[in-house]
């Protein structure tokens, strides 16, 4: 499954050595893809959470809870 842009959500298209966005046309290269992916996971996960704790640990709490709700 291809990436989504983090501009638009548009599909996100690999023509070497760019990933380039099939709506908007926004063009990067996979290492700044994958920063600004995770800048947008941390903006989310400090919305949901606030800024009481780290993102490391909300990550692993919001892990251990899907993990315990999951079927088995």
């Amino acid at each position: 499954m291809p990436p989504a842009c983090p501009d638009c959500n548009g599909k996100m298209k690999w023509l070497t050595p760019f990933y380039v966005c099939q709506h908007c046309g926004l063009s990067l290269r996979r290492n700044e893809l994958e920063r600004m992916q995770d800048k947008i996971k941390d903006d989310l996960w400090e919305a949901r959470y606030g800024q009481d704790e780290n993102i490391t640990s909300k990550r692993h709490r919001e892990t251990v809870e899907w993990y315990l709700s999951s079927d088995k």
